[in-house]
């Protein structure tokens, strides 16, 4: 007899839980530090900011008109700005109980821009 074979997680599956995974070690990070009393919204939107301009300074000037693949030295400098700035959007998410996981939040948001 044959093992029964465990299905694959979907996509949405595991984008839902690498967002949990985040959203957790984020969480025990900052209690870890006490810095809970940080997570407010206009100093999440300053450092959110931030971030956003460090990964533009990355990128600025560097590939006018060209995709990011064309600077593949910067690659891991990109990723960690990357990192930065969705920790600090969870962190963000988690003050207004908004759950960014869910897809349906992007279709919505989606279907308002059009």
């Amino acid at each position: 007899m044959e093992p029964a074979l465990t299905p694959r997680p979907s996509s949405r599956q595991m984008l839902e839980a690498g967002f949990l995974a985040t959203k957790v070690r984020s969480h025990e990070f900052v209690k870890a530090r006490g810095w809970e009393k940080h997570d407010t919204a206009p100093s999440l939107c300053l450092a959110l900011a931030s971030e956003v301009g460090e990964l533009a300074d990355l990128v600025a000037w560097k590939s006018p008109g060209g995709p990011i693949k064309d600077l593949p030295s910067l690659r891991d400098s990109i990723a960690q700005e990357l990192a930065d700035v969705i920790i600090i959007l969870l962190r963000f998410a988690a003050l207004y109980d908004v759950d960014l996981s869910r897809p349906l939040i992007y279709i919505h948001k989606h279907q308002i821009n059009i």
